[in-house]
């Protein structure tokens, strides 16, 4: 059990609490720091993870959570937006509406469309104080979004959207899209790209029990990763692939160590891209008029599409 001396979210009376109730075999280890990555570090991570992407000559989508600047204003959001941007990355719109508005409701689907309409409209001018311009896509924390996301999106003239995950408990997008893009209350959805994943129980396979991943670092190793790219290329308009600023970081009792094999999924994607000459795409470079070719195309693009 990992504990951090410094943790506001679980602070160190309640972690005895839990260290206490908790059953043998237990190991327990406290450490300088609060509940998450510590904000230097993430800060580092970026601006590898932007280098990294550079050098390979593809552009990252960065999506940013602004509503921690009302938890932390002394943040350099800005200085951290002008790095991307001179780094030929793009930054759009993230949505983690608990640290400015309501910390009980950690969710955009747990708010009114009203509600989420202000929500989305305040981050947007956030961004385009820092940036200069609107963000033109959006993805929602946790893929916390419902229909009255996409609504307030449209409200606020954002005509992109990459929250929905097939089959996650937290989306609350009711389609039944695995990771082909469609179009519903008039805004263009991108899904969160995802492969199946097996189930195990008891060291027995379950072929039959159906769960689905994310092509994230950190839930798929280096030939998992490359395999589900190669599978998926050519079957879908885009892939859309994962990872977070403390996707390279681990927690141990000491501190914060490099995720080794993190970073190799990381560094084998890219390899694979640049061999075999698949191109990436931002979200300002995604054409909708070759999504609505695709979708056109495609038997059933949603079980309503308005």
């Amino acid at each position: 059990m990992l504990n951090g001396k410094e943790d506001v979210i679980i602070v160190p009376p309640a972690a005895y609490l839990l260290q206490n109730a908790a059953k043998e075999p237990k190991q327990i280890a406290w450490y300088n720091g609060g509940h998450d990555v510590p904000q230097r570090i993430r800060l580092k991570a970026v601006d590898w993870i932007a280098d990294k992407l550079k050098s390979y000559g593809y552009p990252g989508v960065f999506f940013l959570d602004v509503y921690g600047s009302g938890k932390f204003p002394g943040a350099p959001y800005r200085e951290l937006c002008d790095r991307l941007l001179a780094g030929g990355h793009e930054i759009q719109l993230h949505t983690h509406p608990d640290l400015m508005y309501d910390p009980k409701r950690q969710n955009m689907h747990e708010y009114s469309l009203a509600e989420q309409t202000t929500i989305i409209r305040d981050g947007m001018a956030l961004l385009r104080e820092w940036t200069g311009k609107a963000p033109i896509a959006h993805r929602a924390g946790s893929y916390g979004a419902n229909e009255d996301t996409l609504k307030a999106l449209h409200a606020n003239g954002i005509f992109l959207d990459s929250s929905f995950f097939y089959s996650h408990g937290n989306c609350r997008l009711p389609f039944a899209n695995l990771n082909s893009p469609f179009k519903a209350d008039g805004i263009w959805e991108v899904p969160v790209t995802v492969r199946p994943r097996p189930v195990r129980r008891l060291g027995i396979s379950l072929p039959f029990v159906k769960r689905y991943g994310k092509l994230d670092v950190n839930w798929m190793s280096a030939p998992q990763l490359c395999k589900a790219i190669k599978q998926l290329h050519g079957t879908i308009p885009y892939i859309v692939t994962f990872l977070h600023s403390f996707s390279f970081t681990r927690r141990q009792a000491n501190g914060f160590v490099p995720d080794e094999a993190a970073i190799a999924s990381f560094q084998a994607m890219l390899q694979l891209l640049a061999e075999n000459n698949i191109p990436a795409a931002s979200f300002e470079q995604i054409d909708t008029k070759h999504l609505e070719t695709y979708a056109e195309a495609q038997p059933s693009a949603s079980p309503r599409e308005s």
